[in-house]
């Protein structure tokens, strides 16, 4: 499992979360790709750079407001036309710190996000004794009483990580936590020995270019906007008391969530040097290679799903199947393009000259997809789900 642990570095430019980067971060949380965590320090501090900032803009707006008043009445005095200024009242609106903070608490918490509280095991005389010591990340000057919350609360996670868990930690506070473009060694010894792996990025934008996220974010939605719609429906409250979703419209939701995933994954065939997604058995030629999905193209009226077992009374697990045309990219030998490429568009021509040896081609094939999926009776999204198998759709359509 990939957990994130974010510093305020990250939320305090963007204290509404709204960036790329964050939209990408907190849409893999709610789909259970990796999870996030943000130290209950780090969320009081961006309300208070919220309040800061809150502050300024309605100042800023007062000034404004009462300059144009002042232009007004000057443009009058002057004889000259006014009718396209129009007067604005004061704006008498309090800048909320409690109920920005509470919202937005109230918002991770819906799409998946822990909000840790500082240890329970950490008290005055921990952080004195660290102060005194004069320990990363507190400064020589004696600052850095939030850190030292901020990176006990990371030591906690890291230390109760599974066997081979990668936990980064994102926070450009390079001066407290850091040293020589890694973390402090000082601050390395005291995770040493955890089962999972901590890593240091500086800033989101950094974290989703890492290996162990890179291929989950080619999955996502394409723009911001399309992020900004699924977090706005994630987190959208339903009326107390309002039935849950049908099953059918969560495991439906869960397998289009899944289908925009698989694009980039790399697919095994029928060519032994192939892996990846198992697309053997699909009648893709064996002499292509290092196929990946470039797209998928579900028909969304042929999903099917069945629950095949029930434990605890409240958990279903369920095969949901759905037919799409899917389309891949790799390469072939020049050699072996002459008889590949077709005129019925089975096998395209992307680009002749790739290498000396190798084209680039393009396939399309129909399957039908099949995904297992785990979900909790009336939770409004699905625990897991994961792919399983491709099959050709002609026995089926036979």
């Amino acid at each position: 499992m990939i957990t994130v642990i974010v510093d305020t570095t990250s939320t305090f430019d963007d204290v509404m979360l709204k960036s790329t980067a964050w939209m990408q971060i907190l849409t893999l949380c709610h789909m259970s790709r990796i999870e996030v965590v943000l130290p209950d320090v780090v969320l009081r501090e961006t309300a208070r750079h919220w309040e800061a900032g809150a502050l300024e803009a309605i100042q800023i707006a007062n000034g404004k407001i009462a300059g144009l008043k002042k232009s007004r009445e000057r443009l009058v005095e002057m004889g000259i036309d006014t009718k396209g200024l129009v007067d604005s009242e004061t704006v008498n609106a309090k800048a909320d710190k409690s109920g920005f903070e509470e919202a937005t608490r109230e918002k991770l918490l819906s799409l998946g996000v822990r909000v840790e509280p500082i240890p329970e095991h950490v008290d005055v005389e921990t952080i004195l004794q660290r102060d005194l010591a004069r320990k990363k990340p507190f400064s020589p000057s004696g600052k850095g009483f939030r850190d030292a919350l901020v990176w006990e609360t990371v030591k906690a996670v890291v230390l109760t990580s599974a066997a081979n868990a990668k936990n980064f930690f994102v926070t450009n506070n390079t001066g407290d936590y850091c040293q020589a473009g890694g973390l402090a060694p000082e601050l390395e010894a005291e995770v040493k020995n955890a089962a999972g792996k901590l890593l240091w990025v500086a800033n989101l934008e950094e974290l989703l270019k890492h290996g162990a996220l890179a291929p989950m974010v080619a999955g996502l939605a394409k723009t911001s906007d399309e992020l900004a719609k699924f977090l706005a429906f994630a987190t959208t409250t339903r009326d107390e008391g309002a039935e849950p979703l049908p099953v059918e419209q969560v495991v439906k939701e869960a397998v289009i969530s899944a289908l925009e995933n698989l694009n980039g994954e790399d697919v095994k065939t029928d060519n032994a040097a192939t892996t990846g997604l198992n697309f053997s058995g699909l009648g893709i030629p064996s002499e292509l290679e290092g196929l990946s999905i470039d797209a998928v193209d579900a028909d969304a009226s042929s999903l099917t799903w069945q629950t095949y077992e029930t434990y605890d009374d409240t958990t279903l697990l369920i095969q949901a199947e759905i037919e799409a045309e899917i389309t891949l990219d790799g390469f072939a030998y020049k050699s072996d393009v002459g008889y590949l490429v077709d005129d019925d568009g089975n096998i395209r021509m992307l680009e002749w000259d790739w290498n000396d040896h190798m084209a680039h081609v393009g396939t399309t094939v129909m399957a039908r997809l099949s995904f297992q999926i785990r979900l909790e009776q009336g939770a409004d999204f699905v625990e897991e789900c994961e792919f399983e198998g491709a099959q050709p759709t002609w026995p089926a359509s036979s």
